[in-house]
């Protein structure tokens, strides 16, 4: 079931063995590709503190938003929301779509007292997630088309105009429900390939220049919403 148990382990499950657990949080030193990290994930199994449900702005987005070998601090959703004056709530994990964290976001709109905007750093658009009869993830990508057979051609073909529906479908629910609170709705997508500067610890993701400028792009933007 898509309850707090479940979307605790989208995140926990990228831990490796030397990690601690202390005032329900976890704390590690090694996640995904980065082995010299320091992270810390909350009760709920996101990044960074625990969700107080007060004010705050909502940051939706893959590996990136996750900050993946960068710094708790350096992560552009703690940014944006030191340039607002507020909390944030960073519900992304690594290797994901939109669909689960669109489906938290939708569960858990009205526990979050006074929402201040939703901002999406967009994932690749060839990320399906899926869920087993385990109810584990994963997402299904366009190297699954190498793997199937003829006899699956139909399925084949359906798999990019099935992702494309599916992220529209998220995006537009979450405009949706930013215009409902009256807060701003803002994406970054082909826009990323301008403001990336730097990488990460793990040579592979976006370092702490990067997420500034996203930052800064955001609330830019929001002098203009």
């Amino acid at each position: 079931m898509l309850n707090k148990e479940f979307f605790k382990n989208l995140n926990y499950r990228f831990v490796h063995s030397n990690f601690t657990e202390s005032n329900d949080y976890l704390h590690t030193t090694s996640f995904c590709a980065d082995t010299q990290g320091d992270y810390t994930l909350n009760s709920e199994g996101f990044r960074g503190k625990h969700f107080e449900y007060n004010s705050g702005i909502v940051a939706l987005g893959c590996s990136l938003t996750f900050g993946v070998g960068v710094d708790q601090n350096d992560i552009w959703p703690e940014k944006l929301a030191k340039l607002m004056q507020t909390n944030y709530y960073n519900i992304s994990f690594p290797s994901a779509g939109l669909t689960l964290q669109t489906i938290w976001l939708l569960q858990n709109q009205n526990r979050i007292k006074d929402l201040k905007g939703i901002f999406i750093v967009m994932p690749p658009k060839n990320r399906l997630d899926m869920i087993d009869n385990n109810w584990s993830h994963f997402n299904l990508t366009k190297q699954l088309k190498n793997e199937l057979t003829k006899n699956t051609e139909t399925i084949v073909n359906s798999i990019e105009p099935t992702v494309h529906m599916n992220y529209k479908l998220c995006i537009e629910s979450c405009r949706l429900l930013a215009n409902y609170h009256n807060v701003p709705f803002m994406t970054v997508d082909k826009e990323l390939k301008n403001l990336v500067q730097d990488k990460a610890r793990d040579n592979e993701h976006f370092g702490p220049k990067t997420h500034t400028a996203i930052a800064k792009h955001f609330f830019n933007l929001i002098d203009k919403y």
